[in-house]
């Protein structure tokens, strides 16, 4: 149980199932980029980065998918390889 919400575990469980189709699929996760994100997952419903800004300087590109219950926010590095997965509960589900 994460943080003591049932609801929030088994979200956790079924997103981090989502994201191991690499395992299951032959990707070698060093070679993880935003074309095995696309391949996967499809066209993502926002995107965007990829330039510097003069406050906070670079902005990695990401690209974002919107589940009915949850958003998967994908970060990459320089050469495209993913940089970081953020998982958030969709502001409008019951969680």
């Amino acid at each position: 149980m994460l943080n003591g919400y049932p609801k929030e575990e088994e979200l956790r469980r079924r997103i981090l199932n989502q994201l191991s189709w690499h395992a299951s699929s032959g990707i070698d996760t060093a070679s993880l980029d935003h074309n095995a994100v696309k391949a996967h997952w499809g066209r993502p419903q926002q995107h965007g980065g990829g330039y510097l800004d003069s406050l906070i300087g670079f902005v990695r590109p990401w690209m974002r998918y919107e589940m009915p219950d949850h958003l998967v926010r994908f970060e990459f590095s320089d050469d495209m390889r993913v940089y970081a997965v953020t998982l958030m509960p969709e502001q409008n589900s019951s969680l």
